[in-house]
């Protein structure tokens, strides 16, 4: 990524479209089609260590609900990112604005706050 103060910066993940092969994990971002969360949510329940979490920032009504009924309401989160790109070439891509995305989760952290990175 190319932020727009010129940075350029990469964010090594995981990803996988088997759940067999990942192991345990703390975090499962579904970032799939609304009509592919329900098996996204089973498999995210597969991978999910006991307290881990699954974020949704997908468009859509149902998305979270769907996660909740799979995963339970404390490894479940919602979210919003507010973060424009734009496409430069293979794999290169430029953010037009910095902002942070702001999540929320019924999972509630150490302090009490339910909200991160506000936290």
């Amino acid at each position: 990524m190319t932020d727009p103060d010129g940075r350029t910066w990469r964010a090594a993940v995981s990803v996988s479209d088997d759940p067999t092969t990942t192991g345990v994990v703390d975090f499962a971002l579904v970032l799939v089609k609304s009509y592919q969360t329900e098996r996204a949510a089973r498999w995210a329940r597969q991978v999910l260590r006991e307290d881990g979490l699954a974020l949704t920032l997908q468009n859509g009504l149902d998305n979270y609900p769907a996660l909740i009924r799979e995963l339970g309401p404390e490894r479940a989160a919602a979210g919003v990112t507010y973060t424009a790109a734009t496409m430069l070439g293979p794999a290169a891509s430029a953010t037009s604005r910095a902002t942070r995305p702001t999540w929320a989760s019924s999972r509630t952290f150490p302090d009490g706050c339910r909200r991160w990175p506000t936290c």
